[in-house]
């Protein structure tokens, strides 16, 4: 995927994204035995067989997986270069996520939780992370064709996903906390028990490790690619003072990054953006989920324990981690701007 500013020549910016093209969301069991029919063709580069199959799967699949089939059948032929089926589906994807309603909806959370513990129970709903992926999967798609300032909305509105999320799980978080400190007064002795942090251990005790989890409810590749939008578009002084707070929220979540700095050095310059082009490569896949189920005590007589279901994130191997562009005398290594398991993970 190129983005060209107006009148682009052949100097290259280049950039390094390591993201889910296929799995954007992984529910579990039943989800993962049915995705596995464009996922290995996938995984070897086979994108017609690929698209194919997910195409099959998202037409013949259950109502309730309609979510996640369209997310995966968007990414697949984005890959593939069919930009048109891409945006038709992600667009199938996002109508339904809308129907099921955002963060203030009580649903939203009961049924992103409860597909955590039996994807046949109850419908995929779309986690906050594949609402932003998939404005940001149709911008790239809107920029494929040409249209930026389709790219441009569809950019303003994985901002405003994002906005979302940090308000919602901060408010989440806080409410729960003082619920259940208000009803229950062994919260401590629940979270010291040898139960609960034996089955905590096993599902997070690692992710720091192995996923390096980002602070913050930010994507810094939807960040990343709304100031290079803005950039290319360069239209307003205000679009360009957004890019460059965008960017340095970017350099605030993934730390030092060269191709970070050196588009902030472009946003912060005087000359208008022309004879540039950014390249963005996807690599691997994102991590699955699996479940992590165990009992803890409830310190309650009538219920001596309760039971508790936790998603625990597999890596999935393969994908690449660096690259060189070469255009005439000039040659621009890669620099991993997102990765999908960090945004995921945390």
């Amino acid at each position: 995927m190129v983005i060209n500013s107006a009148s682009c020549r052949i100097q290259l910016v280049a950039m390094f994204l390591s993201v889910s093209m296929a799995v954007l969301s992984m529910g579990c069991a039943n989800h993962n035995d049915r995705s596995r029919a464009y996922l290995v063709p996938f995984s070897n580069g086979q994108w017609s067989d690929a698209f194919d199959a997910a195409n099959s799967a998202a037409n013949n699949g259950p109502d309730r997986s309609l979510v996640i089939d369209h997310l995966e059948l968007g990414a697949v032929a984005l890959a593939a270069g069919n930009f048109a089926k891409s945006d038709e589906s992600f667009a199938v994807a996002w109508n339904r996520m809308l129907e099921i309603g955002g963060p203030e909806e009580d649903r939203f959370f009961d049924g992103l939780a409860g597909v955590v513990v039996n994807d046949r129970a109850v419908p995929y709903v779309g986690t906050f992370y594949d609402r932003v992926m998939c404005s940001g999967y149709q911008a790239l798609d809107a920029i494929a064709r040409g249209d930026l300032e389709t790219a441009r909305v569809l950019c303003r509105r994985a901002q405003a996903s994002q906005s979302n999320a940090e308000k919602y799980f901060e408010k989440k978080i806080s409410e729960a906390r003082s619920e259940i400190e208000s009803e229950n007064r062994d919260l401590g002795r629940i979270e010291s028990s040898s139960e609960f942090r034996e089955g905590y251990e096993k599902a997070y005790g690692d992710l720091e490790s192995r996923f390096s989890p980002y602070k913050g409810w930010t994507n810094p590749f939807v960040d990343w690619l709304t100031a290079i939008v803005l950039l290319s578009l360069d239209e307003t002084g205000s679009d360009r003072g957004e890019a460059v707070d965008l960017l340095r929220r970017v350099r605030g979540t993934i730390g030092t990054n060269p191709v970070v700095e050196s588009d902030l050095k472009l946003a912060m310059g005087t000359s208008r953006m022309q004879g540039f082009a950014w390249v963005i490569v996807e690599s691997g896949l994102a991590p699955k989920r699996i479940e992590e189920s165990f009992r803890i005590p409830a310190f309650i007589p009538e219920m001596p324990f309760i039971g508790l279901a936790l998603p625990r994130l597999v890596d999935v191997p393969g994908g690449g981690d660096s690259f060189q562009v070469t255009a005439g005398e000039h040659t621009v290594s890669s620099s991993v701007v997102c990765e999908m398991g960090s945004v995921i993970s945390h």
